[in-house]
């Protein structure tokens, strides 16, 4: 809960409670702004020809998608309870990380040709397990190791690395952390025919 108190001419002011309906439009926009990209959030309700796209504006107006944007939250604070939870490090996301989870995994059987790699999200606010990889694209950003089909590329499983409090299969604990990763990810495909490619970081006699 954000307890700061807002500004006499604060959007925070304009706030009326959401409902499923506007939430699916909200994510309706966020997955299409994946598909058009445009340099600033702004830009996508421009009303100048040349960056115009009008569809954004007849499915939401700006200023109720900042708020949105602004509020989204994924657990209450108060209830959190650092001792007892599952992934304290991930606990602002760890619900809706496991149904996206569960969602790739039980939708979906993957091709017998699967490969591990690790993925860069861009991300440049504060947080201890941030991470800076000079070659990938992003740059700064959340590092996850995902196992994605090879055809299609389409995620199968994935894990976000948080440094030292990452969470793996306690039946891998024995193993070095880049074997971990593997096993953590392959588990439910182990002896099923599978082939997976991976590159040197995560080989070893394990």
């Amino acid at each position: 809960m954000n307890k700061a108190v807002p500004k006499e001419r604060s959007r925070w002011k304009k706030w009326t409670d959401t409902d499923e309906k506007e939430l699916r439009l909200f994510f309706s926009v966020l997955f299409l702004q994946g598909i058009v990209k445009k340099p600033k959030q702004e830009y996508y309700w421009s009303k100048r020809h040349i960056l115009q796209t009008p569809i954004f504006q007849q499915v939401i107006q700006k200023v109720r998608f900042i708020l949105l944007m602004k509020f989204l939250h994924f657990t209450n604070n108060e209830e959190f309870d650092k001792d007892n939870h599952p992934w304290p490090k991930l606990n602002k996301i760890y619900d809706i990380m496991e149904h996206l989870r569960n969602k790739f995994r039980n939708l979906y059987i993957p091709d017998k040709n699967l490969s591990i790699d690790e993925s860069l999200m861009r991300f440049k606010g504060r947080l201890s397990w941030k991470m800076f990889i000079a070659k990938k694209r992003a740059r700064f950003g959340l590092k996850f190791f995902v196992v994605c089909e090879v055809g299609t590329g389409y995620i199968a499983d994935f894990l976000i690395y948080t440094g030292n409090g990452t969470v793996y299969n306690p039946k891998f604990a024995k193993y070095p952390v880049s074997t971990k990763i593997v096993l953590h990810l392959m588990d439910r495909f182990l002896g099923q025919g599978y082939c997976v490619t991976m590159d040197n970081y995560y080989m070893s006699p394990q």
